[in-house]
């Protein structure tokens, strides 16, 4: 239904006791069926990636491509509203097809952006396929409140779009459940655990098999400092050409074709008034034109940063590369039994050949008895490890920060230096930061800031940047993807960058305090208002921060973080 349309107190109230009875009847039917995929009988058509497509895209980037032979090209997008502006003029300039997968599409201001822009795309022929996890179909657009036992449905205007001849929306992994009462789904959850545990956390988005973005983003305002987040999520895009592209559009339609994807027409939603596609097609155009967004179009209008990729004035770094990703059936192995991951088997492999230097940034730091021995080992062989990560202050997930927290003094007595992002850094670069000021421009919040990116580097010569955070979550359970590029160019841009974030104002070293009175502890060195400090037990961070992670810390599920 179009939020902007009144409904008398009466039948809401009706509405609601329906679906509280609905939900009563789905409840049982949840219950028994704890191991069953929903929609799994409904018919799909398989479909594949548009080969060679002679599109204005490709025949811009030909020649650049072609003087690169076996190379392909990538630019790295440090700043949240250039990787917004980017994705929104790809969709725009598409010509023939339009593929997007996402662990997250919330449908708030950047998100309706993308949707109306889809929608556009699809209006003039486009074939826009989109993938999204269902764990995030269910619940408010990111940083709305949340009711304690009903939550608004969060995929309305996506369900609505899936209607279009030209649009066509899967869910993977999809729960049972598909009402907005809170309580229901989490005790379908809680049943079918084994199953719907495992979740999609790809990212990518390719345009006409010519052009990809891949990264950490996620779609929703907090990824692109846009609209009023409650959080500014750092982050960086890696925009792809060249030969690269059809192997992450293979990527995508193994997900794409999977048993686990399902088309959202076999998941009904248990709603008495869905929204219609002339209802979306009504409340997008209304958004589009909503003052908070109006200050991103002369940016849109611009063409940039397409345009200077296009034209070359935005150089394309040339390199050898890779892709790596988990296959969707990573999703289906039971607890307990042998889990086949790529990503995983090249991180690890790859970390264990490192002769100089690594760099690991990520947001969800829990390496596991393994992955501890193994930074221990490279310090044993005079390897510098650095890693940047959340501090508690920062971190959107206080249970992982307990979980991690155990391994950061035998890290640092090894030798390996932490660093823990501080919420409200000192200084951002401006770069990242941004220059506008006010909701539609980016960055003129005064919101926390938290780590978001997953970027490995090697040696100065390799950079692996996806969706894996190093945990055993992304290593274990979750799907993950992401390219393994061998550039000293990118090498150094993201070094630069992790200096930048690593300084004193911007987060907090981690030392060894060997004269504690109780033993070495650990301290946590930073700078405030130009002088350097040494503090205790995770500054900034709130007393229910610290209790929930203490209280986290206490118990050993690792494995599931």
């Amino acid at each position: 239904m179009n939020p902007s349309i009144h409904v008398p107190a009466p039948v809401r109230n009706l509405r609601a006791s329906l679906q509280w009875i609905a939900a009563a009847l789905l409840l049982g039917a949840v219950a028994g069926c704890a191991t069953w995929l929903p929609g799994a009988d409904y018919p799909k058509t398989p479909s594949t990636a548009l080969a060679d497509p002679a599109t204005g895209l490709g025949r811009q980037l030909a020649v650049q491509v072609a003087s690169h032979p076996g190379q392909s090209g990538f630019r790295l997008f440090p700043r949240g509203i250039d990787g917004l502006l980017l994705r929104t003029q790809l969709v725009r300039a598409a010509e023939r097809s339009i593929d997007i997968q996402y662990y997250i599409f919330a449908e708030d201001d950047t998100g309706k952006l993308l949707q109306e822009s889809l929608l556009r795309a699809a209006d003039r022929g486009v074939r826009v396929r989109v993938l999204i996890d269902d764990s995030n179909t269910f619940g408010p657009a990111s940083g709305q409140p949340i009711p304690p036992l009903w939550r608004p449905p969060a995929q309305d205007i996506l369900d609505a779009l899936d209607d279009h001849t030209n649009i066509e929306l899967r869910l993977f992994n999809p729960f049972v459940y598909r009402g907005n009462i809170s309580v229901i789904r989490y005790v379908d959850f809680a049943l079918n655990a084994p199953r719907v545990n495992h979740r999609m956390h790809n990212k990518l988005m390719v345009v006409d098999n010519t052009i990809a973005v891949v990264g950490g983003r996620n779609v929703a305002d907090e990824y692109f400092d846009a609209g009023a987040p409650p959080v500014r999520f750092g982050d960086i895009d890696v925009a792809a050409t060249g030969p690269i592209v059809p192997q992450l559009s293979t990527s995508f339609d193994a997900f794409w074709n999977s048993a686990l994807s399902v088309p959202q027409k076999a998941l009904a939603r248990v709603a008495l008034a869905p929204t219609s596609l002339p209802e979306a097609r009504a409340e997008l155009a209304v958004h589009s034109a909503d003052g908070d967004l109006a200050a991103l179009e002369p940016g849109l209008n611009s063409g940039d940063p397409l345009k200077g990729l296009l034209d070359g004035r935005r150089p394309w770094t040339w390199a050898s590369a890779k892709v790596i990703f988990d296959p969707p059936e990573k999703a289906e192995i039971p607890p307990g039994e042998a889990v086949h991951s790529p990503i995983a088997r090249e991180l690890m492999r790859t970390l264990a050949d490192a002769r100089s230097e690594v760099e690991i940034v990520t947001p969800y730091f829990v390496p596991g008895d393994r992955g501890l021995a193994l930074l221990q080992r490279l310090r044993e062989r005079n390897v510098r490890v650095r890693v940047l990560t959340n501090s508690l202050a920062s971190t959107d997930v206080p249970a992982v920060h307990g979980a991690y927290r155990k391994y950061r003094k035998p890290l640092v007595e090894a030798g390996v230096e932490v660093f823990e992002i501080r919420a409200l850094p000192g200084q951002i670069p401006s770069d990242i930061r941004g220059s506008g000021s006010g909701r539609g421009s980016g960055s003129g919040s005064d919101a926390p800031f938290a780590l978001h990116a997953k970027i490995y580097t090697f040696d100065r010569q390799r950079v692996f940047i996806g969706s894996a955070n190093f945990d055993p979550r992304s290593f274990h359970i979750n799907t993950e993807l992401g390219l393994m590029i061998d550039s000293p160019e990118l090498a150094r841009q993201i070094v630069e960058r992790f200096d930048q974030f690593a300084a004193l104002p911007n987060s907090y070293q981690l030392v060894l305090d060997r004269d504690g009175p109780f033993g070495p502890r650990l301290r946590w060195r930073t700078q405030v208002d130009g002088r350097a400090v040494d503090l205790y037990d995770d500054p900034d961070a709130t007393p229910s921060r610290r209790i929930q992670a203490e209280l986290f810390a206490l118990i050993p599920f690792d494995q599931l973080l």
